[in-house]
């Protein structure tokens, strides 16, 4: 599983490329997807951007590190902020290219996404508690993973950097803005 779990981490960029070039080959926006969709996506990205503010570099790369343990900003509401933004986003370009006209369409790709993402954070969980061993489990007793809670962690640990956020996100912000463009032609056009 631990190979699996590399293979996979390693390409995560590339299967939600080929899933999301899927969606735009077969889109149909309508005014009502485009708008509903791109409320998800605003959603997920600034999540992102908040996030990544926070744990810069190491979450771009194609191999799991953690230089700290960082429970501040959004980590300290849920331990996977950036999955979840991901996943909102992904919700957003399926809901664009395909609502109202193929909800199945959208449950099936956006399933298979977050059956992607649940597998991407049990992986990073079992790298991030063999090397923050009871720092990490304390952390994740306080921290559910995927909704967040309402108080914050009580240890808070990192800074937020906006410079850091833009930097480290802006190949995303572009292919982000790119999808959004297609997404926008393809429903004037059709």
């Amino acid at each position: 599983m631990q190979r699996i779990g590399d293979f996979l981490f390693r390409q995560r960029g590339l299967l939600v490329a080929l899933l999301a070039l899927y969606g735009l080959l077969h889109a149909r926006p309508t005014a009502l997807g485009l708008c509903h969709g791109l409320s998800w996506a605003l959603l997920g990205e600034g999540l992102r951007l908040w996030a990544i503010g926070y744990s810069g570099e190491p979450t771009r790369g194609q191999v799991l590190e953690a230089p700290q343990l960082v429970t501040a900003g959004p980590y300290a509401y849920l331990r996977n902020p950036l999955y979840v933004g991901n996943l909102l986003n992904s919700l957003g370009v399926l809901t664009a290219s395909f609502f109202p006209w193929d909800i199945p369409r959208i449950l099936g790709l956006w399933l298979t996404v977050v059956g992607l993402y649940l597998f991407l954070g049990r992986h990073e969980e079992k790298f991030l508690g063999r090397l923050f061993g009871a720092e990490y489990e304390e952390y994740r007793r306080q921290v559910p993973a995927w909704w967040p809670n309402r108080r914050g962690y009580s240890k808070p640990n990192g800074r937020f950097c906006a410079r850091r956020s833009l930097r480290f996100e802006r190949t995303s912000l572009v292919w982000w803005c790119l999808i959004w463009v297609v997404l926008a032609v393809k429903g004037w056009i059709l």
